[in-house]
Formats: structure tokens, C-alpha cells, sequence
């Protein structure tokens, strides 16, 4: 039985440190809206040293949804 929820793993890391990044936008039909705003929807997904870098692929993926400024950006910490 685990003494946490947390996963401990032995190993070498070979290559840089990333972290899982969700890219998300608004959900375009308007009659999903809720009390609690308007829904979202994963559009994409990958795995990022930094925002930076997240934001640079985004842009060259989704050059419209980057313009219109309509995305969504989220980082999971894997501490």
C-alpha cells in the first residue's frame, strides 16, 4: 500500500525537463454558457521546458486562435 498519492520513480533523466501544457478555447456555441462562464475545449497538448516555448509552438500551430487571443493556457507542476 503507498504511504501518499504521489508515484516515486528511480531513473536518469536523459534531455531537458519538461512539463505537460493543455492548450484550451472558448466553446464556440454560445448556448453551452453557464452560470459559471462560457465552457472551454481542449484543443491540443504537448510537453514544454517554459511558457515561452508553449506559447512559441502555439503560435506557429494555431496562428489564428494566437491572434485572436482566445486560448487558454494551462501548466502542470510535476513536483
Amino acid at each position: 500500500m503507498r504511504d501518499s498519492m504521489y508515484e516515486e520513480v528511480r531513473g536518469t533523466i536523459i534531455g531537458d525537463i519538461t512539463f505537460p501544457y493543455e492548450f484550451w478555447v472558448d466553446e464556440p456555441r454560445q448556448e453551452y454558457q453557464t452560470k459559471r462562464g462560457i465552457p472551454k475545449r481542449k484543443i491540443d497538448h504537448g510537453h514544454f521546458r517554459n511558457d515561452d516555448e508553449a506559447k512559441d509552438w502555439f503560435k506557429k500551430h494555431y496562428p489564428e486562435e494566437f491572434k485572436k487571443h482566445v486560448i487558454e493556457l494551462r501548466c502542470f507542476d510535476q513536483d
